[in-house]
């Protein structure tokens, strides 16, 4: 799904757990997030 912060993505990995991401020519991984926190 599109990410919260713009050019990210997230990725719901688990239902307690999200990935945050962005493409370029690779995947880079930026954040894991637990559900109950706020991503600034």
């Amino acid at each position: 799904r599109t990410g919260q912060k713009k050019g990210t993505r997230e990725l719901v990995v688990h239902p307690h757990y999200v990935v945050v991401y962005d493409i370029t020519e690779n995947v880079r991984i930026l954040r894991v997030l637990h559900t109950s926190q706020h991503w600034i």
